[in-house]
């Protein structure tokens, strides 16, 4: 356990504002539709949360910018960013940065304020808006279950403190199992990493696609296990076979 001077938290407690996350949760799709009840209990479970680190890659603490927001604090909304990057960067390259009454305008309810910036930048910041309130909030988004009681609870909670509501927050969360190797979880310290594009130079994207609807499950977790990969390669590859050579009889009747 590590003493940290000065550590920054975000108060996860505050009930209106659990109440208004146990809303959002209710006016969700979930899949499969267990994982709405353990929503609410992961988000009736959150209270303060360190959400700040001395070191390591991220964006400075506004506050104060010794510190680096947390992942996971700083990972629930960027799908956002992802409706207008494009016209982020043009506005970036003109001023040098996204100015924070720009921001809010793009992102939030704000209005903007015509006489500071030039009608480049005027017009940059009316279609990143334009932007984001066509393609957001996020219809279904696909993760997996460990995520459940921490970066999703903070997913929840985050829409729904900083959003008003409609089209900006989340319509709905498939959970899915994990995928494992041989019975193990997958880890790059375990060295049974394997690429897509591996899988798919050995065994060809097809039998990676058969294979996975063959075995996979969204409540369970799939087992990536080449030796039954190969079994049903070769059954894949007799099937083939069977086809390419199957010819009709005459009159019709097939053999």
């Amino acid at each position: 356990m590590a003493v940290l001077q000065d550590q920054w938290f975000i108060d996860y407690s505050v009930p209106e504002w659990k109440e208004a996350s146990h809303r959002l949760i209710d006016s969700m799709l979930y899949v499969p539709e267990y994982y709405a009840k353990l929503m609410h209990e992961a988000v009736d479970w959150l209270r303060e949360r360190p959400c700040a680190r001395r070191r390591g890659l991220g964006t400075r603490l506004p506050f104060d910018e010794r510190w680096v927001i947390e992942s996971l604090s700083d990972s629930t909304i960027y799908p956002i960013v992802y409706t207008n990057i494009r016209e982020l960067v043009q506005i970036r390259e003109i001023l040098g940065s996204v100015p924070y009454d720009l921001m809010d305008y793009i992102y939030g309810y704000s209005g903007i304020d015509g006489s500071r910036y030039d009608s480049r930048v005027i017009e940059l910041a009316r279609r990143a808006r334009e932007q984001r309130e066509y393609w957001y909030g996020v219809d279904i988004r696909l993760t997996a279950f460990p995520h459940l009681s921490n970066h999703l609870a903070f997913y929840i909670m985050n829409h729904s403190a900083l959003f008003r509501g409609g089209r900006d927050l989340p319509k709905g969360l498939i959970i899915t199992g994990l995928v494992v190797s041989n019975g193990a979880k997958i880890s790059k310290s375990k060295g049974n990493v394997v690429s897509l594009l591996t899988i798919s130079r050995k065994y060809s994207a097809d039998i990676y696609r058969l294979y996975v609807a063959v075995n996979a499950d969204i409540s369970t977790n799939l087992d990536w296990n080449e030796t039954d990969v190969s079994a049903l390669r070769k059954k894949y590859e007799m099937f083939v076979d069977l086809m390419e050579n199957f010819r009709p009889t005459e009159g019709g009747r097939r053999t």
